[in-house]
């Protein structure tokens, strides 16, 4: 007896999946590019301080590298921040503001940058594993703070693109729920709009994902902080994905209709030109 086509349609997804799962232990099995030895812990060589910041006492330093935080847009404003705050670290100040803080910063850093390609890989671990690292030192000194747990969240995500590794994804998914329950405005509802980035791009059947916990939380996100262009951005993703094309529609043009913030010029820019082309491709249809 032939199957039917609902079971067919299974067979399939559970044909897809496990191909993807094929692919990823494949990939992991390749290894990341390796790091150059020889590197400085300070991370001097991507920003050398000038004198007067490395005569800045903890609470001058911590106030800097927020600022170089907040100005995220500007070129080497990351690096700076780096250099800032493990200069403190090294000196056995800071912690764990200062590591919360690093954390942040890798993680910004790493997000940026491509771990498959030849250039940009060795320097995405790099940043992953001591942003990582802080991260791990600050949840233990500091378990209730839901900033560490968020940082700590994104960079397990990182790490899970690097080692290309399953068990990362899934450290990173219990990291960022205890983010969402401590602290679920960090970063502009990051810990909520990390989870449907995870439910939205892992697998199905056998792994985790799910496209409509993906937009139940992005839905959390657009609604705990509007003012975030990604949350209206990845919703709108989600929604063209389960065939909710207006829904879609109207979270792109909450992306265009949100001012361009101060010193994230670069970062919105290109969110909006996301919205904008997702639109300009729903009108061709």
């Amino acid at each position: 007896m032939a199957p039917g086509p609902a079971l067919s349609v299974r067979v399939r997804r559970r044909a897809d999946a496990t191909t993807a799962l094929i692919a990823l232990l494949a990939a992991a099995c390749a290894g990341p590019p390796p790091i150059p030895e020889g590197l400085p812990p300070d991370f001097s060589d991507e920003c050398v301080l000038t004198g007067a910041e490395r005569a800045l006492d903890l609470p001058a330093a911590l106030d800097a590298a927020r600022d170089a935080l907040a100005r995220r847009g500007e070129p080497g404003a990351l690096e700076r921040a780096c250099a800032l705050l493990h200069h403190q670290r090294l000196a056995g100040r800071g912690a764990p503001a200062a590591d919360i803080l690093l954390a942040e910063a890798h993680a910004r850093i790493a997000d940026a940058l491509d771990p498959a390609s030849p250039a940009g890989g060795p320097r995405c671990r790099r940043h992953t594993e001591a942003g990582l690292a802080r991260a791990d030192a600050a949840v233990a000194a500091s378990p209730g703070d839901g900033a560490a747990h968020y940082w700590r969240g994104r960079l397990l995500l990182l790490a899970a693109d690097v080692e290309r590794s399953y068990g990362r994804l899934a450290q990173a998914l219990a990291a960022l729920e205890e983010a969402d329950r401590l602290a679920p405005l960090a970063d502009e509802a990051g810990p909520a709009r990390y989870l449907g980035r995870i439910y939205q791009q892992t697998p199905g059947w056998p792994m985790l994902g799910s496209m409509a916990k993906a937009i139940a939380w992005y839905e959390k996100a657009a609604d705990r902080a509007p003012g975030e262009p990604r949350n209206h951005l990845w919703l709108g993703e989600a929604l063209l994905a389960a065939r909710r094309a207006e829904q879609a529609r109207a979270a792109w043009e909450r992306v265009l209709a949100l001012p361009i913030r101060a010193g994230r010029e670069k970062e919105d820019g290109e969110v909006q030109a996301a919205a904008r082309n997702g639109l300009e491709k729903m009108g061709a249809k």
